[in-house]
């Protein structure tokens, strides 16, 4: 039975607040508006997206609601238009081999042609691939500052452009242009310091898309690390994002 197909059938509260991060603290600190604005997107968001289970996952609601909700986190001030190149999420039970050329965060701009471990991936006018068992560490543990959900959605909203270039859809020229001068800045002094970043990672190194996605996920689960050593970065995900709500 699809709850969310029937209105009037509400999801039991507790699923939602294990939805996010550490069992309901995000959602605790949300104001009751934005956990209406949050309840009522992930339910359309439930909707309107097709899940496929691959391999052996028992694609139950709790997945379902778990995924969406954290996708619908990043939209809570954006809307589900972001979204509009989402029309299906793929969730396996684990870590995913991939085959082919791939980016090396080692070496920025180069590829690799090796078995890489996949925990997600967004593509381009096709589906958003997610392990459940990367899904569950990433809500157990927020202050990791890693999320593959809110990665490879965030992914899906950069390329609302028809690309992912690190830029996501902004208000205005002047919001663009100053996004890309931090986003720029950034890279630049991340790429240059002798040792990886120590909120961002070297992942972020590989690419303007790679940042976005990667800072994305910082900024949703320990914003005050980003604050702290990327305030201006900081300052322009919060601009585009509205305020970040914070696992406490």
């Amino acid at each position: 039975m699809r709850w969310w197909r029937h209105p009037g059938n509400e999801a039991p509260l507790d699923l939602w607040q294990w939805a996010l991060p550490r069992h309901g603290a995000v959602w605790s600190d949300l104001d009751p508006g934005d956990r209406d604005r949050l309840e009522a997107l992930t339910r359309r968001f439930l909707e309107t997206k097709e899940y496929e289970a691959a391999g052996d996952l028992d694609l139950d609601e709790t997945v379902k609601v778990t995924i969406a909700a954290h996708a619908c986190l990043l939209a809570l001030h954006l809307g589900l238009e972001v979204y509009r190149d989402v029309h299906s999420v793929i969730v396996y039970p684990a870590t995913v081999i991939k085959r082919g050329a791939r980016s090396d965060p080692s070496l920025p701009g180069a590829h690799r042609a090796c078995p890489t471990p996949l925990a997600g991936e967004a593509m381009l006018h096709g589906p958003v691939v997610l392990t459940w068992d990367a899904v569950v560490a990433a809500t157990r543990h927020p202050e990791g500052g890693r999320n593959v959900v809110y990665h490879e959605f965030a992914h899906k909203i950069d390329m609302m452009s028809g690309a992912a270039d690190g830029t996501p859809p902004m208000g205005s020229r002047g919001e663009e242009l100053h996004w890309d001068a931090v986003l720029n800045e950034t890279l630049a002094g991340i790429r240059a310091h002798p040792v990886p970043d120590p909120v961002l990672g070297t992942y972020a190194e590989v690419s303007r898309a790679e940042l976005f996605a990667v800072a994305t996920e910082v900024f949703f689960t320990t914003p005050e690390a980003l604050g702290v050593h990327h305030p201006a970065l900081y300052q322009a995900l919060a601009a585009f994002y509205g305020p970040s709500p914070s696992p406490s």
